[in-house]
């Protein structure tokens, strides 16, 4: 279930915002939970990319000796 968050921004902010959501035909609301969900998105490839890297190395000094 989605939760609400409450964010104090100043008023530039706030109104840079809402035209960036108007440019999109999304809501403020929407604009803000799709860039919360590209910061958890951001998070997750680079924990997989980290946990590649090491396995190739692993594998580089052990195997390809």
């Amino acid at each position: 279930m989605p939760k609400n968050v409450t964010v104090s921004v100043e008023d530039e902010v706030y109104l840079a915002a809402r035209r960036k959501a108007a440019e999109q035909n999304v809501s403020l609301s929407r604009l803000v939970a799709e860039y919360l969900r590209s910061l958890s998105k951001e998070d997750e490839l680079r924990a997989e990319r980290q946990r590649l890297l090491t396995a190739a190395y692993d594998y580089r000094t052990t195997v390809g000796r």
